[in-house]
């Protein structure tokens, strides 16, 4: 069995800089950082849903979200094997 550590960095990251990279995030689109990768903010459109618990049709209305691709560099290091 394969032990797995789950770590949260949102308690420890410093405030100011999660609010400016959310407002850059708002006004630019799209951020990236070096080796790391890309997160952009995309607009998903409206569409229709099945409720699973009553098999209503509902509407499911525009929203925002942000995706992220990660670099060739950070992909290649996931990869590697550790020692």
């Amino acid at each position: 069995m394969i032990k797995t550590e789950t770590f949260f960095i949102g308690d420890g990251m410093d405030q100011p800089f999660f609010e400016k990279f959310v407002l850059a995030l708002r006004k630019k689109k799209s951020i990236k950082l070096g080796k790391f990768g890309t997160f952009r903010l995309v607009e998903m459109k409206a569409r229709k849903a099945k409720d699973i618990n009553t098999g209503e049709e509902i509407e499911i209305p525009t929203q925002r979200t942000v995706k992220f691709k990660p670099s060739d560099t950070l992909k290649r290091l996931v990869q590697k094997k550790q020692v």
